[in-house]
């Protein structure tokens, strides 16, 4: 797995901003409460994330502890997304 760098982590950014503030817009719900969800993301970085298992594009089991030690990227794109996803994960490799 490679290191990617800002361009990787800006990438990131959107895409947590599409997949919680567009649901939003849709639906007329009140968007997030930015302060709060600073403060919470704020209050988790150093810590160790309990380990768990995804499946990668190949359906191959990928244990987050696997990556213990190393710069790792976890991209939740939902696989329906026909507009801007393609254009995010071209990237992502």
């Amino acid at each position: 797995m490679r290191y990617c760098g800002e361009s990787c982590a800006a990438t990131l950014a959107f895409s947590f901003a599409l997949v919680f503030g567009l649901p939003t817009l849709a639906t007329g719900v009140p968007s997030l409460d930015e302060r709060a969800a600073l403060t919470a993301s704020q209050a988790v970085v150093g810590t160790v994330p309990q380990d768990f298992t995804l499946l990668d594009r190949r359906e191959k089991p990928v244990r987050l502890s696997d990556y213990r030690g190393k710069p790792l990227l976890v991209s939740f794109i939902y696989t329906g997304c026909f507009s801007i996803c393609p254009t995010q994960t071209r990237t992502l490799h």
